[in-house]
């Protein structure tokens, strides 16, 4: 234990706190729980699986086109490898997805959401007009 630890500890004794439990004990305590370790460090490995598939669903809209990357990319007036990492990025601007799709040959994108049980859909092209004029 460090010497800052134990002086925070022995403070708190002095001012009457006797129920004081450091984070790290607490930390300590809920990764032996069993199962918590793994759940802890799969998290890391679980973002990067959903980066792939939002990696792979942008590419698949593009092969759904039948287009390459170096099609879409003289659509969008930009290199092949600008697509690449488009295809590649966790997160987009919604005018960059809403151009990247529209040069894959996509009509009618939206998103939608459900919210209390009810389904709402939004154009992605009003909500890029919305979020430019903002």
């Amino acid at each position: 234990m460090s010497s800052g630890k134990v002086k925070g500890q022995e403070l708190l004794h002095e001012q009457g706190r006797t129920d004081f439990v450091s984070g790290e004990v607490v930390l300590d305590d809920l990764l032996a729980l069993p199962g918590m370790r793994d759940a802890v460090d799969a998290g890391p490995r679980a973002n990067a699986e959903m980066d792939r598939v939002y990696a792979e669903s942008l590419s698949a809209i593009r092969h759904a086109g039948q287009l390459t990357q170096q099609q879409v990319a003289e659509r969008l007036g930009i290199g092949q490898a600008a697509v690449s990492r488009i295809e590649s990025r966790g997160d987009l601007l919604l005018s960059t997805l809403s151009d990247y799709l529209e040069a894959a040959g996509a009509t009618n994108s939206r998103i939608v959401v459900t919210l209390h049980g009810v389904e709402v859909e939004l154009e992605l092209r009003t909500l890029r007009n919305q979020a430019s004029h903002a």
